[in-house]
């Protein structure tokens, strides 16, 4: 199953944003595997960190609404993966040092967690995606790669994969 989802803009909070366009593909053979294509790319680490805690807190929140709207509910497990494999490949022109690499994810993979609301408790305006359990090493084997693509064509891709104990 395959969605193509367009540019649009989107509310969050009193602001209005733009959802990046991007495509979700799922595959549920004899187990889940999801794959989504987000055409934009986030902060490396330097250029996050150097700003004040507020700014850091949007592009948090940003990231967060952009991967939720971007996995709609029929893409979603059942219940989140307690068990997965994810590979998180930014396509960009430059490319950054490991640990800028997996930094950069940081918000990507912690909005692919379960929410409060699967946790049972009081729910926020931003919700999560539902996915996965947890982004502990316990539960998530997280595969952070580089690819080049064009200047200014940058997008990630983020493969996740359930893994059966």
């Amino acid at each position: 199953m395959k969605l193509v989802i367009e540019s649009r803009p989107f509310r969050m909070g009193r602001r209005w944003l733009e959802l990046p366009a991007g495509e979700v593909e799922l595959h549920e053979r004899d187990h889940y595997s999801l794959l989504v294509s987000i055409s934009k790319l986030p902060m490396l680490n330097h250029e996050a960190t150097t700003r004040n805690r507020w700014a850091q807190k949007a592009d948090v929140d940003y990231w967060r609404a952009v991967v939720t709207l971007m996995v709609p509910r029929e893409f979603r497990p059942q219940k989140p993966l307690l068990l997965a494999r994810a590979v998180f490949t930014r396509h960009s022109s430059v490319q950054p040092d490991k640990a800028q690499l997996g930094v950069s994810f940081k918000a990507i993979e912690d909005a692919l967690t379960r929410s409060r609301m699967s946790q049972g408790k009081k729910p926020r305006w931003i919700t999560r995606a539902d996915v996965l359990f947890d982004d502990a090493p316990k539960y998530l084997d997280p595969d952070f790669r580089w690819a080049r693509a064009p200047r200014s064509a940058g997008f990630v891709t983020i493969e996740i994969e359930e893994v059966r104990a």
